[in-house]
């Protein structure tokens, strides 16, 4: 004999099968919901830490520099094309070269070249982004550096020269 199956059976899945449904999409739009609020999270950090280390390698970038050309002589502040600018020289097989480091157009730049020849403030190479870059040498072997990052947050430095000779100023 058959046993025949009644309509009411059927109804009772069809109940349980829509609770899984409804519990499995509330799951996923919540973990979709963690997923955007961490992305966005995320983002904002990664901005704030970009911008932290723009600001701080500056004059971690200058201090690296004046330390490996601190020679007598050879290290002095100088006007480049009205931009303050650290100047760095080092004379290399009977030839002088100079490096300036200074801020235009938005970046830090470095150029380095023959000493003698002439160039543009816009033809150096950008190291990171500054409104402004302030040089100042003093007869105390002391070269004051001071960096106002993108976001006008403003850091000084102060190098003493050991090479035994002051730095020249605006040479």
């Amino acid at each position: 004999m058959r046993k025949k199956i009644s309509a009411n059976h059927h109804t009772g899945y069809t109940a349980d099968t829509v609770f899984v449904l409804v519990l499995l999409c509330v799951f996923a739009v919540s973990v979709l919901l963690v997923l955007l609020t961490g992305t966005g999270a995320y983002q904002n950090i990664a901005g704030k830490m970009e911008t932290q280390y723009n600001e701080r390698t500056c004059l971690s970038y200058l201090d690296a520099k004046v330390r490996h050309y601190d020679n007598a002589g050879m290290v002095s502040a100088e006007l480049f094309d009205g931009c303050e600018a650290l100047a760095l020289y080092e004379d290399v097989e009977g030839v002088r070269y100079k490096t300036l480091i200074y801020c235009y157009d938005g970046y830090v730049r470095e150029l380095f070249f023959e000493d003698g020849l002439l160039f543009q403030p816009g033809d150096g190479q950008t190291i990171v982004p500054a409104r402004e870059l302030s040089v100042e040498a003093s007869a105390e072997n002391l070269i004051q550096l001071e960096c106002v990052g993108e976001t006008g947050n403003r850091e000084t430095m102060t190098i003493y020269l050991r090479s035994g000779k002051g730095a020249d100023c605006y040479a």
